[in-house]
């Protein structure tokens, strides 16, 4: 690795029990320290058979492991790199692909300065999830999400944004944001789902993909809208180049935009308007 500061480090065997102990043990060539490990589950693998998607047999147990600079290695960025190929459509930066394609460098970077990750690792020592965790003053901003397209439907993209929300709630951040591109409507889906409005745009530096900048607030209420502001918006529209004016325009009006994942659209919704009261006048 080109970096020193991610190297392999022992573990402490006094931080494990003789079961846990065991289970990361088949996970891992070296198990990682206890605390790493947040979560654990098992996932079904999705194949084809004739042309069609079917879910196999047996289940794959997995763990959900907390990624920094103490624990990322060559095989684990190997690893990830794979499963970057996997996921993207172009195996290079391409406004095609669904993610951000990232170099060898641009990820040990990210960890060696201390930026977080989060791995679904399967007991096979399989990598079949990952997100990167930026923390910048009062935000942490979520990228380089991706799930092994053999593991679809198991939640798992899910299961990050939550541990991911868990974090930043705890490292005391005030808001969450992520940037997801304008024709990845399965990452549109699961931000919204998240409880993530849009509160931008952008364009992706590396290959000029549009991009919809979500975000949200830590512990705070999904806002109420009170009604419709304008006719909803299509994602195609958007995926067309000929709306995104449009939509910066109603953000800077102060409009919330929400995906509507059943009717496939945007909406712009005012926040809920307090009823007056008599007491806020002066009569006579």
């Amino acid at each position: 690795m080109k970096n020193a500061v991610l190297k392999e480090q022992t573990p402490d065997a006094a931080l494990f029990t003789d079961v846990k102990g065991r289970f990361y043990a088949a996970v891992h060539a070296e198990p990682v320290l206890f605390h790493d490990v947040l979560q654990t589950g098992t996932a079904m693998k999705n194949i084809k058979r004739g042309g069609v998607l079917v879910e196999y047999e047996s289940k794959l147990p997995f763990e959900v492991v907390l990624l920094h600079s103490g624990n990322v290695d060559d095989a684990t960025l190997g690893k990830m790199l794979a499963l970057q190929d996997k996921v993207a459509v172009v195996n290079a930066p391409d406004a095609r692909n669904v993610i951000d394609y990232k170099t060898e460098n641009e990820v040990i970077d990210h960890y060696a300065n201390g930026g977080l990750g989060l791995a679904i690792l399967g007991v096979d020592g399989s990598l079949i999830g990952q997100t990167m965790l930026s923390f910048d003053e009062r935000n942490m901003h979520f990228g380089w999400v991706m799930v092994d397209k053999e593991f679809g439907g198991n939640q798992l993209c899910e299961r990050m944004l939550r541990l991911g929300s868990d974090i930043a709630e705890a490292a005391k951040m005030e808001t969450i944001s992520a940037a997801v591109r304008v024709a990845n409507r399965k990452g549109i889906d699961k931000f919204s789902q998240q409880g993530f409005n849009v509160i931008g745009t952008g364009q992706n530096a590396k290959d000029g993909a549009k991009t919809l900048n979500f975000g949200r607030e830590t512990n705070s209420a999904e806002p109420v809208c009170e009604h419709m502001g304008t006719r909803p918006l299509s994602l195609q529209s958007l995926q067309a180049g000929d709306k995104i004016d449009y939509l910066e325009s109603m953000i800077e009006q102060g409009y919330t935009v929400k995906w509507n994942r059943q009717a496939q659209w945007f909406t712009f919704c005012t926040p809920e308007v307090k009823p007056v009261q008599l007491n806020d006048f002066k009569l006579g």
